[in-house]
């Protein structure tokens, strides 16, 4: 029994990309696809760089993000100040 794994860019937008992952067993699917997303900001640059996809995959995906992010990374929970009641 041959093993293959495809991989494909789905969603593909200026702002985020999803990848399947998909599994066969000499052409028939095993599961569901297994998807990753990733937004194009700072952090998610970096988690895409150091994802294991082929370098194709994440070139393809940075030519249509250009040079620079279009999003702004989110705040950690910790780094919000919490605001104080006024009673």
């Amino acid at each position: 029994m041959k093993l293959t794994t495809q991989v494909s860019i789905e969603f593909l937008t200026a702002d985020s990309v999803s990848i399947a992952t998909r599994t066969f067993v000499e052409d028939i699917q095993l599961g569901d696809a297994h998807r990753t997303a990733f937004i194009n900001s700072p952090l998610g640059r970096e988690q895409l760089q150091t994802a294991d996809f082929d370098n194709t995959i994440k070139q393809a995906i940075l030519t249509v993000w250009g040079k620079n992010p279009t999003l702004e990374d989110e705040p950690d929970e910790d780094d919000i100040p919490e605001e104080e009641d006024s009673a």
